[in-house]
């Protein structure tokens, strides 16, 4: 995800050599990510089967529809739509499988846990994973003409429902965040992708706003558009709060600051408010957008190169021990 993203990023804004780059480390983390998910699957069905009914987790698992569609759309962006269309596929095919399996284990299970941190951070991939969806899908239909009837409606519905989705879900964590204690082991890093829910509600609307070529009425184009600036404005608004949050976990008497893999749910939002402003920007017209979006590419390809170097020295002394 956080790979795919800041090289769709790289590839926006004519960093073609360096967006290849991270597409090629996209495509091998995405496979080696996917044989690992596959061997726990095979190894640990029960440990796999305790996750997906847990509130706090299940979620998660939503990350695979969401890899999977940013590295569809950012294949097909380069013209690989043989290589994006299976990659996309799979993605549908889980966000199916998820988007419905997960609400209904949630909701059905006897026993539900009373701590309400269960609805944290991890919730909003379910936000991501349907976004991601809606701008490959827009992604590809723009390269296969044939599919914009049918596809523009279809992203215009997985739109609407998912900045629904967001709002709801917002509601219920800022809730629990004004109302009840707060740790600093609750405020994760998975905390950020509340921002970036909202950042690739806006990448996705920019995207079926540029497939919708004049299939759309008036309104509907209206309100995406407002609704994509709105949801822009709020990810903007979390950015400052979600630093003031690091800055109290890691500081005095809080956690100690090392490598974590959470800390990957901190890079992908960062690159999808990069790529979001920078989609926008061409699909609104609004020039100010576009220089948010490039200083960002920056913060984000930053991120993504101390994240990495966190990640191999903590791998290096692994293999040492």
């Amino acid at each position: 995800m956080a790979t795919g993203i800041v090289s769709t990023a790289a590839l926006l804004l004519g960093y073609g050599a360096l967006s290849v780059a991270l597409l090629a480390v996209a495509l091998a983390a995405y496979l080696t990510l996917l044989l690992l998910f596959l061997l726990r699957l095979a190894r640990f069905p029960q440990a796999f089967a305790r996750d997906l009914q847990d509130p706090a987790k299940a979620f998660g698992f939503l990350t695979f529809v969401a890899g999977s569609e940013v590295l569809a759309a950012r294949l097909a962006l380069s013209g690989y739509v043989g290589g994006a269309l299976p990659v996309a596929a799979a993605g549908a095919a889980a966000w199916l499988a998820g988007g419905y399996g997960i609400p209904a284990l949630l909701i059905l299970r006897g026993t539900k846990p009373a701590e309400a941190s269960s609805l944290n951070g991890v919730w909003f991939l379910w936000v991501v994973a349907t976004q991601s969806l809606v701008a490959a899908l827009s992604t590809l239909a723009t390269r296969l003409p044939a599919w914009l009837p049918a596809v523009v409606p279809l992203a215009l519905v997985l739109w609407s429902f998912a900045a629904l989705l967001y709002v709801l879900l917002a509601t219920g964590v800022l809730g629990r965040l004004f109302l009840l204690p707060v740790r600093a082991g609750d405020l994760a890093p998975p905390y950020w992708i509340l921002m970036g829910a909202t950042a690739v509600s806006v990448l996705a609307g920019a995207r079926l706003l540029d497939a919708s070529g004049g299939r759309l009425p008036a309104a509907l184009v209206d309100l995406v558009g407002g609704g994509s600036f709105l949801l822009w404005s709020f990810g903007s608004w979390w950015i400052p709060l979600l630093l003031l949050f690091g800055l109290w976990r890691h500081g005095p008497g809080g956690l100690a600051l090392g490598y974590e893999p959470g800390l990957w749910s901190m890079v992908f939002p960062l690159g999808m408010y990069a790529t979001a402003s920078l989609a926008l920007a061409r699909a609104l017209g609004l020039p100010f957008l576009s220089a948010v979006g490039k200083a960002f590419f920056w913060v984000a390809l930053a991120a993504w190169l101390a994240v990495f170097a966190g990640m191999a020295a903590s791998g290096r002394r692994r293999v040492a021990a």
